[in-house]
């Protein structure tokens, strides 16, 4: 009876770990519901979170950059599903309604957000840096 489930355990282990993309894929969906929801209703600080620290290294945040996001409210963000591309490399687009809190105009623009699997750190890392949102990237 022990060996029974112990060779039941066994099986189990070795079909989790057989298929990490699966893992990968929900953390993906898990990831990027909780960038939606940063970008949404959250500040530019908590979008610099999701940034991969390699991106950071090469291009880090400027206090410019993050009060041009300040000066902007998302009315809308409507994401496509995410697309996997490259093994560890994902892509996803959303049109994202802006309005300009200073001047209160709106408008759309499409982010295309590339993100990075770490296995290391077992997550997915935002590895296009902070969204430019058309006519406002550097």
């Amino acid at each position: 009876m022990t060996r029974r489930l112990a060779l039941l355990a066994l099986a189990a282990l070795l079909a989790a770990c057989g298929n990490p993309q699966r893992s990968e894929l929900k953390l993906l969906d898990e990831t990027l519901d909780q960038y939606a929801s940063a970008v949404r209703w959250g500040t530019p600080e908590q979008i610099v979170a999701f940034i991969d620290p390699e991106v950071l290294a090469r291009r880090p945040v400027r206090e410019f950059d993050l009060e041009r996001l300040r000066q902007l409210r998302v009315a809308g963000f409507r994401a496509d599903p995410p697309v996997v591309y490259a093994e560890g490399r994902a892509r996803q687009a959303a049109q994202v309604d802006l309005v300009n809190v200073n001047t209160q105009q709106m408008r759309s623009a499409v982010e295309v957000s590339e993100w990075r699997w770490d296995p290391t750190a077992d997550r997915w890392w935002l590895a296009s840096g902070l969204p430019r949102y058309g006519a406002e990237a550097r």
